[in-house]
């Protein structure tokens, strides 16, 4: 069947006489399609009132098929897809080269909404439509965070909640996928607040996002996360191949080999449970399973608090919350990405070796019980630290090196009878722990070094930012005698252009320049989507 476009009344063919034969060929497949080599020319000759020969329409079919512009089955002719795909890409790169502004065109659109409103329904369902008439299109995806101390006291808040998001989400997309979980805080270009539920709705041909759950994950860490991982592959839904091929393609043509060694067109993002009483994650096993489906690729990520109630965490994925699953989100995209990994925290002279340990737990260290040695560290009494260790952990935790001399952070959180330490994440036996100590400059100066490394990745701000904070660092900061927008303000002096997105967490994931994937304490995570494709 031969489709045609009509074109619209003010349009006019072009002047046969100034245009080639091969421009006007191409103009006749753009109209009607697929036509055999005599329909071609007989579609020609009428359209533009010209006189080749037959023989002459052929030999340009037939260079415009050698030269990619043209397809051909079933012995017809029409133009082909990845050519339209490359002309549309040419025109969108010299618009965007004459309008003189980097942002002038959007290959990625959002909007955020924030609400502190008491009533759970009333807060998700005010923040999604924010988000949604912000974004002012329909949503392909969303984010969603919701304070947990203020949302997660009942089942049922939490469940009203998730409801009204998604009731909103899918009015204006029934499609609309999105994750989420209960937090320590809540981070938007809204501001950061510790009572909200902030929602981004997104759009863009150029991401694509499956989403996997592995639930009751507490029965078998390692499967959850391998189900979880299995189940977001296979959801991820191709963004359209001729447009991924040609991306690569241009990519390849104009980059310097060592730019495209940065190029990572696939990321995994973690939605993980919080630990809760009588309940820890093994947060190191969900890891595991989810590379033995993905293997090592970039990956960064979150646990859902309950604002160190300790009684319930939730975690969110299309419409439903759960809690104890692993939700991974697997996404492929030919924007340009970026992602950073920062502390702030500084290594002491003081350190310890884990003699004797298992899982989260350190029984001893240096062959002394682990409270009392933590205890002489800080120059405390044991009761003086039963009584402080809240407020201590999170300004003097420990740290671990890895190959490349950098610290990542180790925070016990208990003290057990026998004065062992429970930590938030697993503590290998024999491995060696610094005392590190955090101080408010440090800790935005962290934030600081996060953003100015995402954009010093992508050659400018991103469009889009989404941050995974721990919330003993907002803690430590208010401590200290910061104000509560402290960080907020970080955000929109460094990217006051951004959507942004997130959530102050009970623990981080995240890949590290030593090349391992793992869990984090006191630690901001963030990924930065580029308004520009990798080809750019």
């Amino acid at each position: 069947m031969i489709k045609t476009i009509k074109q619209p009344h003010a349009f006019s063919p072009p002047d046969s006489s100034r245009y080639s034969l091969r421009t006007l060929i191409i103009q006749t497949l753009s109209d009607d399609w697929p036509l055999n080599g005599r329909q071609v020319y007989l579609a020609a000759k009428e359209k533009f009132s010209i006189t080749p020969t037959y023989q002459g329409v052929h030999k340009v079919l037939r260079q415009l098929l050698d030269d990619g512009v043209l397809s051909y089955n079933d012995k017809k002719y029409q133009l082909s897809t990845n050519w339209i795909k490359e002309m549309k890409q040419f025109g969108e790169d010299i618009a965007r080269k004459y309008s003189g502004r980097k942002g002038s065109l959007k290959y990625v659109e959002a909007g955020t909404g924030a609400s502190s409103d008491p009533n759970p329904a009333a807060a998700g369902r005010n923040a999604a439509r924010q988000a949604l008439e912000e974004l002012g299109r329909k949503p392909d995806f969303a984010f969603v965070f919701c304070h947990g101390a203020t949302f997660a006291k009942r089942d049922e808040d939490v469940n009203a909640l998730v409801s009204a998001v998604d009731a909103e989400l899918k009015k204006k997309n029934p499609n609309c996928r999105w994750v989420g979980c209960t937090t320590d805080g809540e981070i938007s270009d809204k501001g950061c607040s510790f009572n909200s539920c902030v929602v981004m709705a997104l759009t863009s041909e150029h991401i694509s996002f499956g989403v996997g759950v592995g639930d009751n994950a507490g029965k078998d860490f390692f499967s959850a996360g391998k189900r979880a991982a299995e189940a977001a592959t296979a959801d991820l839904r191709l963004i359209d191949s001729y447009l991924e091929r040609y991306m690569q393609f241009l990519a390849l043509k104009r980059k310097q080999p060592q730019e495209l060694l940065k190029i990572k067109p696939y990321i995994l993002l973690t939605i993980f449970p919080g630990p809760v009483r009588n309940y820890s994650p093994n947060e190191e096993d969900l890891l595991e399973g989810i590379k033995s489906v993905t293997g090592i690729l970039p990956l960064i990520g979150g646990s859902a608090s309950d604002s160190a109630m300790f009684r319930q965490t939730y975690q969110f994925a299309n419409g439903r919350a759960y809690k104890d699953a692993c939700i991974v989100v697997a996404l492929m995209s030919d924007l340009k990405l970026a992602f950073s990994v920062k502390h702030g925290l500084t290594p002491t002279k003081k350190q310890a070796l884990v003699t004797k340990a298992q899982g989260n737990t350190v029984y001893t260290l240096s062959g002394k019980p682990a409270a009392k040695v933590y205890a002489k560290m800080l120059g405390f009494s044991m009761p003086e630290l039963k009584k402080k260790l809240f407020d201590v952990v999170i300004q003097w935790p420990f740290g671990m090196v890895d190959p490349l001399g950098q610290y990542w952070i180790k925070t016990p959180f208990q003290i057990n009878p026998d004065n062992s330490l429970t930590f938030l994440n697993k503590v290998p036996q024999n491995s060696l722990l610094v005392f590190m100590h955090s101080k408010p400059e440090s800790a935005l100066a962290a934030t600081e070094a996060a953003i100015a490394d995402i954009k010093e990745k992508l050659g400018g701000s991103p469009a889009l930012v989404l941050a995974f904070d721990c919330g003993s660092r907002p803690r430590m900061l208010q401590n200290n005698g910061c104000p509560p927008d402290a960080e907020h303000k970080i955000f929109a002096k460094e990217l006051p252009d951004s959507h942004i997105i997130g959530a102050y967490t009970h623990g981080e994931q995240a890949l590290i320049p030593s090349g391992s994937i793992g869990q984090h304490n006191q630690t901001i995570v963030m990924l930065g989507f580029a308004n520009e494709l990798i080809s750019e």
